[in-house]
């Protein structure tokens, strides 16, 4: 009798750590932009000078930051592809016109206006579906899914783990 119980216990931790961590994964909800953050008319210019090698993509990032905001309020995040399975992802302050930060991706990245959570790599169950048929992939593998989040004009890592974790909340 000792055996089963054991068995049960056991059976149920595993099940309860595993739905634990699913649920636990940050969420754009759990980081809302208020709305005096959010801009209100038309972004700045850009100032290529503000971030080494940006003027090397004058013309890519001229066109993106002109579209506005896309990011936590005032921010706008242009991606464009930098080769296969290569995202190159520039983060510009839509008020100012600077040049926060520069940062890849694999397979993309998601973002919403009015949260502050940015997802590097997020699941995708296309790529889900082809990891399960070919798990043998070494790209996906072992790449990560990044949450960070945005602070003061940073972004911070709040969360990552393998993509092939995350991938598990997807239904």
């Amino acid at each position: 009798m000792t055996f089963f119980k054991t068995a049960f216990f056991l059976t149920f931790v595993v099940r309860s750590a595993s739905t634990y961590a699913e649920s636990s994964l940050p969420d754009f909800s759990q980081f809302p932009v208020s709305k005096e953050e959010m801009l209100k008319g038309k972004p700045a210019p850009i100032k290529l000078s503000s971030y080494e090698g940006a003027k090397t993509y004058k013309t890519k990032l001229k066109e993106g930051a002109k579209e506005g905001p896309n990011f936590a309020g005032h921010y706008t995040i242009v991606s464009f592809g930098c080769g296969t399975q290569c995202q190159d992802n520039w983060l510009i302050d839509a008020k100012t016109g600077q040049i926060l930060n520069r940062f890849s991706s694999t397979v993309g990245i998601k973002q919403q206006i009015d949260s502050a959570l940015l997802i590097i790599n997020p699941p995708d169950a296309n790529l889900k579906k082809a990891y399960e048929e070919h798990p043998d992939q070494p790209l996906l593998g072992e790449m990560e899914t990044i949450y960070k989040v945005l602070k003061n004009g940073k972004l911070k890592v709040v969360h990552k783990d393998k993509w092939v974790n995350v991938i598990k909340s997807l239904p």
